[in-house]
């Protein structure tokens, strides 16, 4: 019973890439899990999309890397019910660090956050930048 439960959760997304980076926001995009690893079972709405959640925090240097968002930086924020594979973050402060995790959810839950993804944001007064930033092939693209 426990197992039928834990595997109907959807599985992590994807591919958590940062884009179109500011000194105040980030374009976040995504990819959704395959619907063999979206956590379906067979009795549940082949319909059924999952909502995602995004989390991020600031980050201190020291604080790189570690499993929770904001374990050093700030407290970690939250957006939840966005029914695309990608959102833009505002409200934040120019040249700082953040971690963003993506997590999706279905009506039993929460599934297990994606890999963290580290960002910079740009200086006040630096031109808005094109930027691929992708969470494990490290590579980046501007396009100004």
């Amino acid at each position: 019973m426990y197992d039928d439960y834990c595997s109907a959760l959807p599985k992590p997304p994807n591919e958590i890439m940062a884009k179109e980076l500011t000194a105040t926001s980030v374009k976040l995009v995504w990819s959704a899990a395959s619907p063999a690893d979206s956590g379906r079972s067979s009795s549940s709405s082949s319909s059924t999309r999952p909502s995602y959640v995004v989390q991020y925090a600031e980050k201190s240097t020291a604080a790189a890397g570690t499993a929770e968002p904001g374990g050093a930086g700030g407290a970690v924020r939250e957006v939840t019910d966005i029914g695309a594979t990608e959102y833009t973050v505002t409200g934040l402060r120019a040249d700082t660090k953040y971690e963003f995790r993506v997590i999706a959810a279905n009506g039993l839950g929460r599934g297990t956050p994606s890999s963290p993804l580290l960002v910079t944001t740009a200086e006040h007064g630096q031109l808005p930048s094109r930027l691929l930033f992708h969470s494990s092939l490290f590579f980046l693209i501007i396009d100004l």
